[in-house]
């Protein structure tokens, strides 16, 4: 279920794996909680600043079940729902990396 998840997101264009080739992640920790860090990186190509949101890839619930990819597929999905407006953030993308997190 997972995989087919990720490559759904891969599919529309939101799931990359080019997060080094665009952006440089600073040692800026903006925040931290239970599921996720927010980092400060800058766009390579436009040198403009981001906070780019970090989960942590290993989140269990009680049960043992992972619930990192229902968590970032309800958060994608409702930042695409309210993009356009003027108190919301930018949603640039979702990067999975070849580590025990996703950017």
């Amino acid at each position: 279920a997972v995989q087919r998840i990720v490559e759904a997101l891969a599919q529309c264009g939101v799931m990359r794996t080019d997060f080094t080739a665009n952006y440089a992640l600073e040692s800026i920790r903006l925040g931290s909680g239970a599921t996720s860090d927010v980092w400060w990186a800058t766009a390579l190509e436009t040198r403009t600043g981001a906070a780019i949101k970090c989960y942590k890839a290993k989140n269990r619930d009680t049960t043992g079940v992972d619930t990192l990819m229902p968590m970032l597929r309800k958060e994608v999905q409702m930042l695409a729902a309210v993009q356009g407006h003027r108190n919301i953030i930018t949603f640039l993308g979702v990067y999975e990396l070849p580590s025990d997190r996703m950017w």
